[in-house]
């Protein structure tokens, strides 16, 4: 009977601590966003043929660190969710265009793939090595190329 005790009593404190620590985790994550407030950049990037938007966002913490997002929803107050968002941990810029449905996304490094792609949106990812990104940057700056940038 006392072993029996011993393993309800164990069993419950195990449950009680994983509680406890995804609390607390869930806790540290939600404090970070309300009082060190990244700064929050967006831009709207509208679909004509399917009637919808996409949201480029970017995260800076201020400490050197950037995320950079394409999402479904364009609140400022919701951090970047990697289980519905195109993620990207960087400071660099990237390229973009839009063609009918599509998002053609030119960049150094790929966006982590989202368990929920947008419904109705292509995003395409091209990776470029470092000197043909940097000829998409000496284009821009000469006006002969047609891309935005984020």
């Amino acid at each position: 009977m006392k072993g029996k005790t011993l393993v309800i009593l164990l069993s419950i404190c195990l449950v009680a601590g994983l509680i406890w620590v995804g609390i607390s985790i869930d806790y540290w994550r939600v404090l970070h966003f309300i009082i060190w407030r990244p700064q929050v950049t967006i831009r709207k990037v509208h679909f004509p043929g399917a009637d919808k938007n996409l949201y480029l966002k970017a995260y800076h913490d201020g400490l050197n660190r950037t995320v950079k997002v394409i999402s479904e929803s364009g609140s400022r107050f919701t951090g970047p969710d990697s289980e519905e968002d195109f993620m990207l941990s960087t400071q660099q810029d990237f390229f973009y265009e839009t063609n009918g449905d599509t998002l053609k996304v030119y960049l150094p490094e790929i966006f982590t793939t989202p368990g929920n792609p947008p419904e109705g949106i292509v995003v395409q990812q091209y990776l470029l090595e470092n000197p043909d990104y940097m000829n998409l940057y000496d284009k821009r700056r000469k006006g002969d190329l047609h891309l935005d940038i984020f």
